[in-house]
């Protein structure tokens, strides 16, 4: 059975975050980070999202967007 789709209106602020499967370290050196954020900022140049503040750790990330356009992220 498929999921409910998630809500994405445009102005408002989700909460989003992934971790690794049994807590296994992803992000190990500085290039690891860095990597992620320029992944970021390909993605910010696709999709219209405001991002207010991100946290970046060893096994998991989270990120607190906004959607500019309804149904964007979707």
């Amino acid at each position: 059975m498929a999921r409910t789709k998630r809500a994405d209106e445009a102005a408002s602020v989700y909460h989003m975050l992934n971790r690794v499967y049994r807590r296994a370290t992803v992000f190990i050196k500085e290039a690891d980070f860095e990597a992620f954020e320029h992944i970021l900022v390909e993605a910010l140049e696709r999709v219209k999202l405001k991002i207010f503040a991100y946290c970046i750790l060893s096994n998991h990330w989270h990120l607190v967007i906004s959607p500019e356009i309804e149904g964007e992220t979707g």
